[in-house]
């Protein structure tokens, strides 16, 4: 997702564009993800699993 946000214009899915997805979306979810809190102050559980080489 942050790729997304760096390279918003070639690396974004065209599809979600089309659906009206913007970069502030993106950035909204990541924020989601790195606090556990959505925009409105509901909590957002998430399990990041960290991949073991």
């Amino acid at each position: 997702m942050k790729r997304w946000c760096r390279k918003f214009d070639s690396e974004f899915p065209e599809a979600l564009k089309e659906r009206g997805y913007t970069l502030e979306d993106v950035n909204n979810w990541i924020n989601t993800i790195e606090t556990g809190t959505t925009k409105n102050g509901r909590k957002f559980c998430v399990e990041i699993q960290k991949n073991v080489l």
